[in-house]
Formats: structure tokens, C-alpha cells, sequence
């Protein structure tokens, strides 16, 4: 992972990284921190719980499940906008994009988001 994303950002390509069930672990945590460091994503997407832990919030997740609303996030999305200079997306049944200058909530989605996993 650390190698493709180098890979690409020397490219001049943008990573998009997904960190599915980060928090749900220490090892999923401690590779999600490298990655965020080494890498400095371009865009990150993830439920609000997985933003959260991101974050170093209290972002409690059941394995790859969000425990919160996507409203919850919105600090902690803000935060990882502005630390990493990237545009980070949280996914629920309302959508959130947040960059450093601006956030767009996006209504379309489903309250079953949360409990399916690949949604």
C-alpha cells in the first residue's frame, strides 16, 4: 500500500484511500497512520466512525460498521481536511465532503448505508 501510493503521488496521480475498518483494530490503526503520514492522501473516504478514529477521536466501530452519524464526524473530517491539505468524504445515509475551506452535505443515501458493507 505505502508503495502504490508513493507510486502514484510521484506520478502526479491522486490516491484516494479508503481505510475500511480502521479502529476496529490496533494494527488496522497503526497501518492507517502510516499510510495518512507517508503518503498524504488526496481524497479519504469512510463511514463517520472510521473518519473518526482517524481523526484520534472516539470513533467506536463494530468491524467495518459506523457506530455514528455522519453530523458526528464533521469535526473530525475538518480536521483531516485541513492536517493532510486533502478533501476527505463520509459516507451514511446523509453524505458529507469536507476540504479546508468548505463542506457539502449531500442527501441521497440510505439508512441501510451503515449496516451494508460496499455500499
Amino acid at each position: 500500500m505505502l508503495i502504490a501510493g508513493k507510486a502514484a503521488k510521484a506520478a502526479s496521480k491522486p490516491v484516494v484511500f479508503d481505510p475500511v475498518g480502521v479502529g476496529a483494530s490496533s494494527f488496522r490503526t497503526q497501518a492507517c497512520t502510516k499510510i495518512l503520514q507517508e503518503v498524504s492522501p488526496t481524497i479519504i473516504r469512510g463511514n463517520p466512525s472510521e473518519i473518526m478514529a482517524m481523526a484520534g477521536a472516539d470513533g467506536q466501530t463494530k468491524g467495518v460498521d459506523s457506530m455514528h452519524g455522519t453530523r458526528t464526524a464533521e469535526e473530525a473530517a475538518k480536521y483531516l481536511a485541513e492536517h493532510f491539505g486533502c478533501v476527505v468524504a463520509v459516507s451514511g445515509e446523509l453524505d458529507m465532503v469536507v476540504s479546508a475551506a468548505e463542506t457539502v452535505w449531500l442527501r441521497g443515501g440510505s439508512p441501510l448505508m451503515p449496516k451494508v458493507t460496499g455500499m
